[in-house]
């Protein structure tokens, strides 16, 4: 039976087309016009050209937030979307359509319902063997009851099979619309998923522009070209093309299986195959309801899924943004590097060759005798002075200053975090990386990118540009000094030959020797610091390359789905570690700052328990001297005098043990060139100003007066006296104080102080030595006193300066309060180690040598050290001379560069090898008799004594006196300079503490 019409079974189809087919095919439309557009875009993507980078670069990161914007809008996610939206006519249009048909209508079974068919289930089976053994019995009787009713002229009841009452629109709608909706259905799931799988081949093609491109940066290679594996664009729109054909094909094949079905059922209906209950109003009406709501759910999922890929796809071109940002950077910062190079730094290193060069050339010139030849150098060293010294050299030091290398790192990190604005601060992120099925709402989760960009990437990033930048701060002050020295190299050079040529016996030839080979040197030093700058800046570019590109690729990790749930279990392991850090931090504080009193007090509790012990033991006579004198001492004095003698001339002036004539090697004393600068201006302001400046021995007094009286020398007149030797009398006070007035005479003290206090005479009087103003006997003040009277009386016009050694001025602050006389009291603390350390690498920056530090066999020994470079190898070694140095020196210069000069083992081709090898016990004095200890007290007070004077401060006589001083003499612990005797230099330290031991300091 023919249930519908053609015109429905036609207008199914019209209404499918129109209605839901149309729809689809919109939305593959919509797929390749933003596939288009993207290929469009992609189209002005830049290649990968290291000339042109900064502008390819940005261009790149346009691109990348374009497509951002493109994918942005595509993948937008319709919380309002729906069935009813999507298809708003098309469940009213198959009402319209299926209305036509009859509620309901009779007719007779088929012969098919009353026969066991092979499809039928078992329960239909058992069903059907009840009905058509009552269907026949009917029959049978019909079949005998008609006879009857014949011969009663009554109608015979028809043989026919059993009515049934089809709820024809019921049925239809059931098949037709609601079974229907549910085949559309999987037709839309079956188009969205290939639509997801499409775009996620065109996004690995678009993807592959900026891995090719980020990868060649990473691997500084050639441009590699990653895109010949990636599916065509074309391709991929042309599949879409035959997707909505196939689109048409499913819905027709969809149309045709449903009134198949319909047909199929219809005639079961109202029998036992298929009960008419089913197709009430009430249950089509909810079957409908149903098929909506899961036709619904299959839309907003895969809405989802697409919102999820958009997501994702839109993280990674934020990421790529800022990759390309990171790259962006680089460069820049690369282009603005090379440009004040070539502008500030590399026309001045030339300028410094061409000066080096022009005095090279002058120095060349023949001389007609020795005279014309110190013109020569003399003008060489004026044309240093006035054009390196004063000029280039400083302006290229400023310009290096002026780089700002470090300010140009801060600015390149601050670019970069800029940057990371543009990551969006949360993404959806679902748990896989196919795309290929329906995301339901709940599996949808959170990531926030730019926190762990902030919080995990940045800061390795942040750590290593900080690294970066010490490092390069480093090494440009680094040359910085060494171009200080550069200049003091040429500088000095010729200063020395000027020297030699009026000290030393040579020749002309060996006098122009020594100025050729300062210069040369300097030439030398010039080339290898432009060379040591370029390796500066380029190892910036590179370690600031290589931090970027680890940047970079620790960043596409954050691309991976796979590893997001690892990366958010590290955020939240780096915040948990981050806040234990804080806590952590803030104990070890308080501990850092209890430790160390806790040890203080316990080491000297320990030190008192020690010396308690030790002379107890002493006192009872049961410690034994177990070392005495030996000839080690004069031993070092002669290898070191050896040693001395085979350095070139330059190497030895720089080291020679002398107070400094300029600022070229002194270290500056700020705090105390302050104090004196402060005593002077209150004088110039009538204030009570003398001065009294203490130092130790070798504490470099004579230098920080050296230095200060040279800035005041344009400004006022000064006047200068050593004491030497030791004088008692009191005339010689006057002698020695009248000399520098020559060719004035005083005939006392009284006409010497009227002639200070004459105005025209306002000046400033250096005092050096006081310690050898007076000797620690009766009436060994005197001389002291008649100074201080003087000073006293004279202060308002003469800025009196003194100076003396620290215990010389302890024990007279003890006996005549002698600070209290004085306006300012200014203590030289001593260098420290590192100070002292400075002080010695900058001679030997100065004279151009390099350093290679030889281990000896106790180094050797080490298990590690073999295993080290050379490089650790000489930090390890520099470390250890210098230590042994400052033990050694213990902050004293003349013996630091004593034992620097007795270190040096040879020099070969500009390179000095060092070695430290020397060591004298502290405890080696320990065994002198009292009566020497007394002899080298009196010597440490006095500074160095004639035998007469030093019998009248040990009141012994003059012949115990003169034995006890040859004695300690021949044991090298005392040195003569001529009749006086010193304690020796190398001992001093020694001295001092035995004689603080004993409590006679």
């Amino acid at each position: 039976m023919k249930y519908l019409s053609d015109e429905i079974n036609s207008n199914i189809s019209s209404i499918v087309d129109q209605k839901f087919e149309t729809v689809l095919v919109d939305t593959i439309n919509r797929f390749v016009d933003f596939f288009n557009s993207l290929t469009e875009i992609r189209e002005a993507f830049p290649d990968y050209d290291e000339k042109m980078m900064i502008l390819n670069t940005e261009n790149a990161r346009k691109i990348c937030d374009s497509i951002n914007t493109q994918i942005d809008k595509h993948y937008q996610r319709n919380e309002s979307l729906s069935f009813e939206g999507l298809f708003p006519e098309l469940v009213d249009h198959l009402d319209n359509l299926l209305s036509q048909l009859e509620p309901i209508i009779k007719v007779e079974q088929s012969e098919a319902r009353f026969k066991l068919l092979d499809d039928d289930k078992n329960i239909i089976k058992l069903g059907k063997r009840i009905k058509i053994p009552l269907f026949k019995s009917q029959q049978l009787v019909l079949k005998l009851i008609n006879p009857v009713l014949k011969v009663g002229k009554l109608n015979p009841i028809k043989l026919k099979y059993w009515d049934q009452n089809i709820p024809l629109r019921n049925v239809a709608s059931y098949y037709l619309r609601n079974n229907l909706l549910k085949k559309l259905s999987s037709v839309y799931e079956d188009v969205f998923k290939v639509l997801s799988e499409k775009s996620i081949v065109f996004w690995r093609y678009d993807e592959s522009y900026d891995e090719e491109y980020i990868s060649n940066f990473i691997k500084g290679n050639s441009p590699d070209t990653l895109r010949e594996s990636a599916k065509n664009p074309e391709s991929l729109i042309l599949e879409l093309e035959l997707l909505k054909k196939e689109v048409k094909s499913k819905c027709l094949i969809t149309i045709e299986q449903c009134i198949q079905e319909f047909y199929k059922n219809c005639p079961k209906v109202d029998t036992i195959e298929l009960s008419k209950s089913r197709f009430n109003d009430k249950k089509i009406s909810k079957q409908l309801n149903d098929v909506k709501n899961e036709f619904n759910k299959t839309i907003k999922e895969w809405d989802n899924t697409l919102y999820a890929l958009g997501e994702e796809w839109e993280l990674n071109y934020d990421l790529e943004s800022t990759r390309y940002a990171g790259i962006e950077v680089y460069y820049k910062f690369g282009k603005s590097l090379s440009v004040k190079n070539k502008i500030q730094i590399y026309p001045q290193f030339k300028e410094i060759s061409g000066t080096l060069n022009f005095v090279d050339e002058k120095l060349n010139q023949s001389a007609s005798n020795m005279e014309s030849l110190e013109r020569l150098i003399a003008y060489s060293k004026e044309t240093l002075q006035k054009i390196l010294l004063s000029s280039v050299l400083p302006n290229l030091i400023n310009s290096i200053s002026d780089l700002r290398l470090p300010e140009m790192i801060d600015a390149a990190v601050q670019e970069v975090k800029n940057q990371l604005v543009s990551i969006t601060e949360k993404r959806a992120f679902v748990k896989t990386t196919t795309y290929d099925k329906k995301i339901k709402s709940s599996d949808i989760d959170e990531i926030y990118p730019r926190e762990f960009v902030s919080f995990n990437t940045l800061p390795k990033f942040l750590t290593s540009l900080e690294k970066i930048k010490e490092n390069s701060f480093i090494e440009l002050k680094k040359i910085q000094s060494e171009l200080i020295n550069l200049g003091n190299m040429a500088d000095f050079s010729l200063e020395s030959t000027i020297t030699a040529a009026s000290t030393e016996n040579l020749s002309e030839s060996e006098t122009k020797g020594i100025a050729l080979e300062g210069i040369k040197i300097s030439q030398d030093k010039q080339e290898q610091l432009l060379v040591s700058f370029n390796d500066v800046c380029n190892n910036v570019l590179e370690n600031l390359r290589s931090s970027v590109a680890e940047y970079i690729e620790e960043m596409y990790d954050l691309t991976q789905s796979s590893k997001i749930m690892e990366i958010r279990i590290q955020l939240a392991k780096a915040k948990t570690k981050a806040k234990a850090k804080e806590t952590r931090d803030r104990l070890f504080s308080s501990l850092r700052n209890f430790i160390p009193i806790v040890f203080d007090r316990g080491k000297a509790y320990y030190k008192k328990g020690f010396r308690f012990y030790d002379v107890t033991r002493k006192q009872l006579g049961l410690t034994e001297s177990r070392e005495a004198i030996t000839s080690e001492i004069s031993d070092f004095l002669a290898r070191a005098n050896t040693s001395v003698e085979k350095l070139p001339y330059i190497y030895r002036r720089l080291f020679q043990i002398s107070p400094l004539e300029n600022d070229r090697l002194y270290v500056s004393r700020e705090l105390e060139e302050t104090h004196l600068q402060m005593a002077y201006n209150s004088w110039l302001n009538g204030g009570y100003a003398p001065v009294i400046i203490s130092a130790e021995k070798g504490g470099g007094i004579t230098s920080f007066l050296n230095i200060f009286i040279k800035k005041l020398e344009n400004k006022v007149t000064i006047k200068r006296v050593s004491i030497k030797p030791s004088i008692c009398n009191q005339k010689d006070v006057l002698g020695i104080l009248g000399e520098i007035f020559l060719p004035e005479k005083f005939s006392g003290i009284e006409e010497f102080v009227n002639y200070l206090n004459n105005e025209e005479n306002r000046q400033v009087i250096v005092v050096e030595n006081l310690q050898h103003l007076y000797l620690r006997s009766v009436k060994g003040l005197l001389c002291l006193k008649t100074l201080i009277d003087i000073i006293s009386k004279s202060n308002k016009n003469i800025f009196w300066i003194t100076s003396t050694t620290l215990y010389a001025n302890d024990f007279l602050n003890k006996t005549i309060r002698l600070n209290d006389i004085f306006g300012y009291n200014i203590f030289l603390r001593q260098l420290t180690s590192g100070q002292i350390i400075d002080l010695v690498k900058k001679r030997n920056a100065i004279s151009g040598y390099n350093l290679e530090y030889v281990p000896d066999g106790r180094t050797q020994r080490k298990k590690d050290f073999d295993k080290l470079s050379y490089e650790q190898q000489q930090i390890l070694l520099e470390k250890d001379f210098f230590n042994s140095l400052n033990k050694f020196a213990q902050s004293n210069v003349s013996l630091a560069l004593l034992f620097w000069l007795r270190s040096i083992r040879e020099i070969q081709e500009r390179k000095v090898f060092i070695n430290a090898d020397f060591e004298i016990s502290s405890t080696i004095l320990n065994s002198l008799s009292s009566e020497k200890i007394f002899v080298l007290q009196s010597l440490v007070l006095h500074d160095g004594l004639r035998v007469s004077d030093l019998a009248k401060t040990v009141h012994y006589s003059i012949e115990e006196t003169t034995q006890l001083t040859q004695i300690l003499y021949d044991d090298g612990i005392l040195v003569k300079n001529g009749d006086v005797f010193l304690i020796n230099p190398l001992l001093y330290r020694q001295t001092v503490l035995i004689l603080q031991t004993r409590n006679l300091l």
